[in-house]
């Protein structure tokens, strides 16, 4: 997610369902830029490497090396990128690992 005071836009993977959202978080109400949408690209049982490039106010997102969608938002110019982890079932057993995180700035 990219931050900025109580901005952020959020990139949800649903890998088990097949699906992603993006959306827009400004002071706890969110927009949804792209609803829920059904990809091929996400495996359920492997890892998945997710890619977000962001140059202005265009957001290129990218899964398993394969092109995925554009979204383009002017409502935040600048902040921090973070990564958050979910899940709908509580008390749910799932490996999460993180590997080559990493932060490019021109």
């Amino acid at each position: 997610r990219v931050l900025n005071d109580e901005k952020w836009y959020r990139f949800t993977v649903n890998a088990a369902a097949g699906s992603y959202l993006v959306a827009l978080l400004d002071n706890n109400t969110e927009t949804v830029l792209i609803d829920w949408t059904e990809t091929t690209l996400l495996h359920a049982d492997d890892v998945n490497h997710l890619v977000v490039v962001g140059r202005g106010n265009r957001f290129h997102f990218y899964i398993n090396g394969d092109f995925l969608t554009t979204v383009t938002d002017a409502s935040i110019a600048s902040g921090k990128v973070g990564i958050d982890i979910g899940f709908d079932q509580p008390n749910a057993t799932v490996t999460v690992e993180y590997d080559n995180f990493t932060v490019y700035t021109p």
